[in-house]
């Protein structure tokens, strides 16, 4: 079993049960959250099917005790290097020189991440920027608040939003409807346009994709467009109801807006529902967690070897029309992929399909929208990039999907996340990476995203069960960052590379009994997107076309993980949670890190 600790999180109490409907055990799985702060007692408890997700306790029990490594002394352990389950990846090709010019730079970089680490409050001056940026979008793109947690910290929600459960007390309690009458969610009472004729003014957040809001419309996930009333088994509405677009959460959550709503106010209602056994909360803000804008670098080697040969288009063609091996399908959510196209062959097999475009420059918005904007790089854009082109440099052969879940100021709702997630799996993803993450205000799960995993597991019932990885976070606590704390996502958090000192966990990164694994996510080297930095947010680089770049965060560690995870499905032939239980099981084992291991050498 998962220790506890006084500020420990993911406490796992597990039961055998048998199915009734099937001849398999199930396990009960009861998980519970604490912090300094929280309710003691409060959690949640599902069926799992044994030996289909991967987390914590479960994958520490099966481990053999003959596994070495450094001392797992709370995050303090420092090692030579750690094990490298693909030598191949961990040649760094950079010329020494190049590699102390990157290094000087990542430690910049993972130095400013040190310094905001532990941070309880949100950064107001970046906060008021991002929402002047979009301020004249209105609704058509996630406008979000600021939010305090359980534990005395700050988050961002969906600014006016409201999300419930369907249930039974949902539809038929008469009291449901006068709460959020009360609280504006169903109009004033004295409204003559507020009406029961079906649901509110504000458009669904799947309501299909253009080219404006592809990637900077957080309320469009790139999913199936909207449920219709006179669709099969379409969900019974309540008026003012305001359609998720995505038709499997449609079917299991209700989604209310009201602008003028605040937090509080809004906190209060869910407080009042609970009391008449709805289950509500307030709708979480994804976002990418990078220190700073990444830096140019260069890849041509005097040595000849570079990444991009293994890259190159038709070198790839050649490979992957050789070998018996299947291609494994791996999903990035993200800001999606640059529609500009490398001379290099690097990504140029990644379809750039709508749902999956990084708009690069969709902020700030003018009205009416255009795009680009300024001719500047927005905060987020090519973190998607980036991300695809490590998985690319782990496995040559990796299928890479884009979902543009996020904008290009790398912010989104969770609700976009889920429903990419869930169309990610019924595209065939087998691993889905998620370089994104969230505190939520009360330290649970975010409730879209833990019933897109339930989804998921309907879906997959017959099938193999694809692997979620996704990075743990840069808060440099134990605090824990959805959706890496879900026992069903392999968490990973960040290391720094052995150089002038020797490797060690990162103190930017987020630790704890829910990370699963970790790697090098200091001063990684990726395919960057062409364009100049907003100065705005401090930045300075123009990145010339067929552009690299040195980025750190554990944004840039999760990719790594599941580019690995990729290759050793199609190197052995396992199903994707036996084949991320066999790479995981081959790291050394340190205390809130997971097991450590080394991919990409980092800077």
């Amino acid at each position: 079993m998962t220790p506890i600790t006084s500020h420990g999180v993911a406490r796992t109490s597990q039961y055998r049960l048998r199915s009734p409907a099937a001849s398999r055990s199930w396990r009960l799985v009861a998980e519970y959250a604490f912090a300094p702060d929280a309710l003691p007692g409060v959690g949640f408890a599902r069926l799992v099917r044994p030996d289909r997700h991967l987390k914590g306790s479960e994958v520490s029990d099966d481990m053999s005790d003959d596994m070495s490594g450094g001392d797992t002394n709370g995050g303090d352990t420092v090692v030579s290097s750690w094990p490298t389950p693909f030598p191949d990846t961990a040649v760094d090709r950079r010329t020494p020189t190049l590699q102390e010019r990157d290094r000087a730079v990542a430690e910049e970089q993972s130095q400013g991440l040190a310094d905001s680490a532990g941070a309880t409050t949100i950064d107001e001056t970046l906060a008021d920027l991002f929402a002047e940026r979009r301020q004249l979008a209105g609704d058509s793109i996630v406008q979000f608040e600021v939010a305090g947690t359980a534990t005395d910290r700050q988050t961002l929600v969906v600014r006016g939003e409201l999300l419930l459960r369907r249930s039974a007390a949902l539809l038929d309690n008469p009291e449901v409807g006068a709460i959020l009458r009360e609280y504006g969610f169903l109009g004033h009472p004295d409204d003559p346009s507020d009406t029961e004729s079906g649901p509110g003014s504000e458009r669904p957040v799947g309501d299909g994709f253009d080219t404006r809001t592809a990637a900077v419309d957080a309320a469009d996930p790139p999913v199936d467009s909207t449920t219709s009333d006179e669709e099969p088994g379409a969900p019974r509405r309540l008026a003012g109801e305001v359609p998720i677009g995505c038709r499997e959460l449609d079917r299991h959550l209700a989604r209310f807006v009201a602008a003028g709503v605040d937090v509080r106010q809004r906190r209060e209602a869910i407080g009042r529902l609970a009391a008449v056994d709805v289950t509500a909360a307030l709708t979480a803000v994804e976002s990418l967690q990078p220190p700073k804008k990444p830096a140019p670098v260069v890849v041509k080697h005097t040595s000849g070897a570079s990444p991009a040969e293994v890259a190159d288009a038709d070198s790839h063609a050649s490979v992957a029309a050789g070998t018996s091996k299947r291609r494994v399908l791996v999903a990035v959510i993200d800001t999606g992929i640059s529609r500009q196209r490398r001379t290099d062959g690097w990504l140029e097999d990644v379809e750039r399909s709508p749902g999956g475009i990084d708009l690069l420059d969709a902020f700030p918005v003018s009205s009416p929208a255009v795009v680009p904007a300024n001719r500047l790089l927005d905060f987020g854009a090519g973190h998607g990039t980036f991300a695809a082109g490590i998985i690319r440099q782990v496995d040559p052969l990796a299928e890479i999907r884009m979902y543009a879940a996020l904008d290009s100021d790398g912010l989104g709702s969770e609700l976009t996340v889920a429903c990419a997630m869930i169309q990610a799996v019924k595209d065939g993803a087998q691993v889905i990476n998620l370089s994104l993450g969230m505190r939520t205000v009360d330290n649970q799960p975010s409730m879209a995203i833990e019933l897109a995993l339930d989804l998921i597991d309907e879906l997959t019932e017959c099938r193999e069960t694809p692997v979620f990885v996704a990075a743990a976070g840069n808060f440099g606590d134990t605090q824990p960052v959805w959706p890496a704390a879900s026992r069903r996502v392999v968490a990973v958090g960040g290391l720094t590379p052995a150089g002038s000192q020797p490797a060690a966990p990162a103190v930017w990164s987020s630790r704890g009994v829910w990370v699963d694994c970790s790697t090098v996510g200091q001063g990684i080297v990726s395919t960057y997107v062409e364009g100049i930095e907003d100065p705005a947010f401090g930045g300075h680089d123009t990145f010339d076309p067929n552009p690299w770049a040195v980025w750190t965060g554990t944004s840039f560690a999760a990719p790594q993980i599941a580019g690995a995870i990729a290759r050793t499905i199609r190197e052995t032939g396992l199903p994707p949670q036996s084949a991320a239980r066999r790479l995981i099981r081959a790291g050394t084992p340190i205390a809130d890190f997971g097991r450590a291991m080394t991919i990409l050498p980092g800077s």
